[in-house]
Parts: structure tokens; sequence; C-alpha cells
């Protein structure tokens, strides 16, 4: 499986790298929302995890931009962030987003959450 982090913060990169490795999956990350359109362009992820807010391009903009595209628009996208207001929540739903994890949760949990997302998306593939 592959996953993209789309984190501006190199110690959340780091863990979450950390932990995605010791399970085996591939792992990429982009610092904002428009090197996030870049390494999907260049490679396209199982499933995204997002930051809401970065420089350059927030994660808001970032995930309409995927969920427009007809080549993305299919990859899921869960939201990790500490903005876990009511009205961000809200914001991130309505851009686009299939999950929204607050990051008081645990790293491991976002990603467990990630592998049963692309696991179900798979599995009503394969019904269809």
């Amino acid at each position: 499986m592959k996953i993209l982090l789309v984190e501006d913060n190199p110690h959340v990169v780091a863990l979450y790298s950390n932990i995605i490795s010791t399970y085996g999956y591939e792992f990429r990350s982009a610092a904002n929302g428009a090197e996030g359109m870049d390494a999907i362009n260049e490679s396209k992820p199982d499933v995204i995890i997002t930051d809401l807010v970065m420089p350059v391009m927030d994660g808001w903009h970032f995930i309409e931009l995927v969920k427009e595209s007809a080549h993305f628009s299919d990859i899921p996208i869960i939201v990790a962030s500490i903005k876990d207001d009511d009205q961000s929540v809200a914001k991130a739903m309505q851009s686009g987003a299939d999950k929204f994890i607050s990051k008081s949760q645990p790293a491991r949990e976002v990603l467990i959450e990630a592998i049963h997302i692309v696991t179900d998306k798979k599995t009503k593939s394969a019904k269809a």
C-alpha cells in the first residue's frame, strides 16, 4: 500500500515515516498541498493523510483539488489535524475528506484507519 502524508511539521512526518515503514508500507511525504498535488501526479497513492493548516496550499484546498480531479477523486483522504473544532471538521468533510481524526489520537490509530479505508474500498470494488 502506498501512503502519502501531506504535513508541514517535520517531527510529525518522521513519526509517521517510522510507524508506516515498520508495517512495510510505501511512504511518501509532501510539506503542503501544492507539493501533495505534485506527489500524486508522480505516483498515485492508495490513501492520503493530510493536515489542514499548512503554508502555500492548505489542506482544505488540497482536498478539493484531489476530489475534483477525474484521475484522483477515488483516493481516500484522511484528515489528521489538531484543528478539530466543529467548523474545521465540517469544512474538511464538505471539501471531500473521507475521515477526520484529531492529532490528539496516536499516529498508529490514523494508520489503522487508513488501512481500513483502503481495505473497504478494495472489497467494495471486488464486489462490483
